[in-house]
């Protein structure tokens, strides 16, 4: 028996989501915490997924009538986050099992296809790509690609709850051209920061995403870490699909003990500390 052994990125949501031109789009926000898979290659005999992946043995059957190839063994996952909460977790899994197919049986998928059996799945996070993107979530069209950026420290919480991606995404569909103007706006705010590399603008983007989102998946915190940002100047990211929110700000920014602080006393929870994976860090 043969064993390989892969990775994926968790997100803390997304830098900024909505609607431009009829099409979805978002920027993912990739931390250092993440997915390990293990498979197990054999000759012969079933494949064997943990139940609860169902998402995987879909993502398997598309690979397999790609690739032309039966995949036999056995698939194991450890997890570092829990699902439902918007750390991108089921694209994590997919990913990795994707890189462990992909070395297990010699067959390398350009990067264009692996979006788009991704997608096939379910809207997707584009964590298989070592660099901020502009991205369709539901077909896997890379719309720009952005660079790298600055080190970032994401402090948040948990909101509580879990959120079904599918039905999010419906949601967001229906109620889209209330708000176009403002998403096309955040669609070319985003850019602008990233590529400039203009730290405030990026800053204003995700504040006004995650006040958009409001208005489809309301945070009941949202106006206290609203209020944050606006007092330190800093970015306000959230899970749009999920249940996390926090603050971006710069990992060199003399401050973060104090906001620490502030969130522990007034919040009364768990604080969720994540920095940027050095690879999306210029």
């Amino acid at each position: 028996m043969e064993r390989y052994k892969h990775n994926a990125f968790y997100t803390f949501g997304e830098l900024v989501q909505g609607f431009y031109r009829e099409e979805p789009f978002l920027v993912s926000l990739p931390i250092n915490q993440t997915v390990t898979v293990t498979f197990i290659k054999k000759e012969i005999g079933p494949l064997i997924i943990p139940k609860e992946k169902e998402k995987v043995a879909t993502l398997v059957a598309q690979w397999e009538r790609q690739a032309g190839q039966k995949v036999v063994g056995e698939l194991r996952f450890q997890s570092s986050l829990p699902a439902a909460k918007g750390f991108a977790s089921s694209s994590a899994d997919l990913v990795a099992t994707l890189r462990c197919l992909s070395e297990a049986y010699a067959c390398n998928i350009p990067e264009e296809d692996i979006a788009q059996l991704l997608c096939r799945v379910e809207p997707t996070d584009p964590i298989f790509i070592d660099e901020f993107v502009l991205f369709q979530q539901t077909t896997g069209k890379i719309i720009r690609r952005l660079g790298k950026t600055l080190p970032f420290t994401i402090i948040g919480i948990d909101d509580g709850g879990t959120v079904d991606t599918n039905a999010y995404h419906r949601l967001m569909c229906e109620k889209r051209h209330h708000h176009a103007k403002e998403m096309e706006e955040l669609f070319h705010l985003i850019q602008k920061g990233i590529t400039e590399q203009n730290i405030p603008i990026i800053f204003e983007a995700t504040r006004k995403s995650a006040s958009l989102n409001q208005m489809f998946l309301p945070k009941k915190h949202f106006l206290f870490f609203y209020e944050l940002a606006i007092m330190y100047d800093v970015g306000l990211v959230i899970a749009h699909s999920g249940s996390l929110i926090g603050l971006l700000i710069r990992s060199n920014d003399p401050r973060i003990k104090e906001v620490v602080t502030m969130i522990e006393k007034s919040i009364r929870q768990k604080v969720l500390y994540f920095t940027l994976p050095q690879i999306y860090e210029k």
